[in-house]
């Protein structure tokens, strides 16, 4: 995936907003990460998708790569709450992947297909837990 500086600034954004802080190349992962993800991200996906569309596929990355990363998330009891938070993204998702490449600013020989291998991931996890499914298609 090419990361532009606007992509860089999400990926920012996101990750202080779902993992609390982030001091150079050390991050601290606290406790109630569970908790923000299922109650910041169904409103950052909101947010996003009030955005140009090129603006919302990079935030839309920025949230989906973090949820891939930090994905300790996926495995808590609150499968009802984490299920949420995968479909409204998955919804968000489809919305954006149906724009013609150039409206979303993704180009179709390197950015599209970064896009479909970290939503593939992301996918395999939650399939992984036995009891999530994220549908992006």
């Amino acid at each position: 995936m090419i990361i532009t500086e606007r992509r860089n600034a999400y990926l920012d954004i996101i990750t202080n907003s779902i993992i609390g802080k982030k001091d150079g190349s050390t991050v601290a992962i606290y406790c109630d990460a569970h908790a923000r993800v299922v109650n910041l991200i169904p409103k950052r996906v909101k947010t996003a998708l009030k955005k140009p569309p090129g603006e919302a596929i990079d935030m839309l990355y920025a949230i989906t790569k973090n949820l891939e990363t930090y994905n300790h998330w996926l495995y808590k009891e609150d499968s009802k709450g984490i299920q949420r938070v995968l479909t409204v993204l998955g919804n968000a998702w489809k919305k954006m992947l149906a724009f013609p490449a150039e409206v979303i600013e993704l180009d179709d020989e390197f950015c599209r297909p970064a896009i479909n291998v970290l939503l593939r991931k992301l996918q395999y996890l939650a399939h992984n837990t036995g009891k999530l499914k994220f549908n992006w298609k």
